[in-house]
């Protein structure tokens, strides 16, 4: 009996300890793509076009205007969670996991410095205003289906796949709930939250 309790416990263990090293390493692969993404738009930088285009977007945010974008901003908050939860379930996921949280920093990092560069002084603050809800909302769903996922690979790598129990599954369901908390959220708040950034920096 205490054998098999020491064996459960050794493997509840080894997947903790699995979890966070997932969690770990995806977190360093999105702070390496946001270094990627500065360091790329500080050698680009912000052409006529990409400037004009920002102002636009500012002035969509400060009217209200963007609300009818409600599809656009889904997709935004959709996509990097999903790709992560899809896969999760692939042989070959562990790389593409690691690619896709680098994608999502270098987006990120990238449009934060455009905006640092287009708007002024005040655009990092700005940029905040418009992508920090995102941020706080997106990545730990993304994290939390990345160690959810990576637990399922490595299980499936050494042919002991099983199923999740219920309490995972609850906790899966609570990540597109969150997500679409996040979509209205942002389409209500963020808009008026960008004219207030404005009005306090006098723009």
């Amino acid at each position: 009996m205490s054998n098999i309790m020491t064996g459960r416990c050794s493997k509840r263990n080894i997947q903790k300890n699995t979890g966070r090293f997932i969690v770990f390493w995806m977190s360093l692969c999105f702070l390496a793509g946001a270094a990627g993404g500065y360091l790329a738009q500080l050698a680009t930088g912000v052409d006529a076009q990409l400037n004009a285009y920002l102002q636009g977007y500012a002035n969509l945010l400060q009217d209200g205007s963007a609300a009818a974008s409600i599809l656009g901003v889904a997709a935004a908050y959709y996509r990097g969670p999903a790709a992560i939860y899809l896969l999760g379930h692939c042989r070959s996921g562990k790389f593409f996991l690691s690619v896709a949280f680098a994608l999502e920093g270098f987006g990120l990092a990238y449009a934060v410095a455009a905006f640092s560069t287009a708007l002024g002084r005040c655009g990092v603050l700005l940029a905040m205003s418009v992508f920090g809800l995102r941020f706080f909302v997106v990545l730990p769903c993304m994290l939390f289906l990345a160690r959810q996922s990576g637990c399922f690979v490595s299980r499936a790598e050494r042919g002991r796949k099983k199923a999740a129990d219920g309490r995972q599954l609850r906790l899966l369901c609570l990540c597109p709930a969150l997500l679409g908390l996040g979509v209205v959220a942002e389409v209500t708040f963020v808009p008026r939250l960008f004219a207030a950034a404005l009005t306090l920096f006098d723009m």
